[in-house]
C-alpha cells in the first residue's frame, strides 16, 4: 500500500479546516478536589476557537456551580493540562495549562479557584532548550518559608558562560505575588531542572 505523504496530509488538513470538515475537537477531563472541600470535582480542558483552549470546573460540592477560563489564538494543542496538584499550601489542587506557544517558548498559566471562582494565578514561560542561546522554566519550592514558585531565565554570552537570572513568586490567596528582586548569576550550562515545568 503506498504510503501518504506529509505534504499531501497537511494540505488534506487544511482543505478540510477550509471547508469546514475537521473533526471535532475532543477534550480533556480531569477528577480532582480544586476547591478544598474534600470533593472531587471536574476539571475540563478543551478547543476554543481555531487555535485557543477553555479551561472550566463543575464544582461537585457547591451545588455544581461551574467557572471558566478561555484563551484565544494561544496557538496550542492537546494537552493542554500539563500539571494538576497542590502546589499553593491551600487545600484543593491548582492546574498548569499550556495557554501559548511562539517559536521562542511556551506559555503556562496557573489556574486556582478563588471563592467558588476559577482564576488566572499567574503566568510562566519555559523553553527548554538551548538552541537559541536562551532558556527558561521554572520550579516549585519554597520561597521566604512558604509555598512558593522560583522562574528562571538564561542567556548565553559566550561558550560555557551563561547569564542566569532568578526572581521569586510567593502565593497569597491563590495567586502569585512578586516578591524581593531577581538574583543574577553566571553559571557554565543551564541546569535542566531549572528550564521545565518543576511543579
Amino acid at each position: 500500500m503506498r504510503r501518504i505523504s506529509g505534504a499531501l496530509l497537511l494540505a488534506m488538513a487544511v482543505l478540510a479546516l477550509a471547508l469546514g470538515l475537521a473533526a471535532p475537537a475532543s477534550a480533556e477531563r480531569v477528577q480532582i478536589d480544586v476547591d478544598g472541600d474534600g470533593v472531587v470535582d471536574t476539571v475540563t480542558a478543551q478547543a476554543v476557537g481555531d487555535y485557543g483552549v477553555g479551561v472550566s470546573v463543575e464544582l461537585s460540592g457547591s451545588g455544581g456551580a461551574s467557572s471558566e477560563q478561555q484563551f484565544e489564538n494561544a496557538f496550542v494543542y492537546e494537552p493542554w493540562l500539563w500539571r494538576v496538584r497542590d502546589v499553593d499550601g491551600r487545600a484543593g489542587a491548582e492546574l498548569f495549562v499550556h495557554t501559548g506557544h511562539i517559536s521562542t517558548n511556551e506559555t503556562v498559566t496557573v489556574l486556582s479557584v478563588v471563592d467558588g471562582r476559577l482564576v488566572r494565578s499567574g503566568r510562566l514561560i519555559m523553553n527548554g532548550g538551548l538552541g537559541d542561546y536562551y532558556a527558561m522554566g521554572f520550579r516549585c519550592r519554597a520561597v521566604r518559608g512558604g509555598p512558593g514558585i522560583v522562574a528562571y531565565d538564561f542567556a548565553r554570552q559566550s561558550p560555557g558562560h551563561w547569564k542566569r537570572r532568578a526572581r521569586s513568586y510567593s502565593w497569597k490567596d491563590g495567586r502569585l505575588v512578586r516578591v524581593g528582586p531577581a538574583r543574577h548569576s553566571v553559571v557554565r550550562h543551564p541546569p535542566l531542572r531549572e528550564r521545565e515545568l518543576g511543579c
